[in-house]
């Protein structure tokens, strides 16, 4: 290619699945347990946050409907480490990352 438009590709990068949910199992399962007792944490959340503890919460809840002895701790960790569709965050978020990553290696 003669020129990278870096949006659309950071685009269909945040946009393809990826190995895991990139969130700690620890905070996943304070939100789904929030979600569980019907306290709306969801609502103040960004929309690609929210989509992603809307499909932990499912997860969840097909893993434990499989296992129903499994405390919610273990079925929150099978999920969050289990493979995602994408990475849930804005192309926005991602490019900071990627230029707050480049100009740290600049300063080594």
């Amino acid at each position: 290619m003669d020129f990278i438009d870096i949006d659309i590709a950071v685009e269909k990068v945040v946009n393809s699945p990826c190995s895991r949910f990139w969130i700690s199992e620890e905070r996943a399962t304070a939100v789904i347990s929030a979600i569980i007792r019907g306290q709306p944490i969801l609502d103040s959340m960004r929309p690609t946050k929210r989509e992603m503890f809307i499909e932990l919460h499912a997860r969840v809840c097909n893993i434990r409907n499989d296992a129903p002895e499994m405390n919610l701790y273990d079925a929150v960790f099978l999920a969050v480490n289990s493979p995602a569709p994408k990475f849930y965050m804005t192309p926005g978020y991602a490019l900071n990352i990627i230029y707050k990553t480049k100009k740290d290696r600049h300063k080594m």
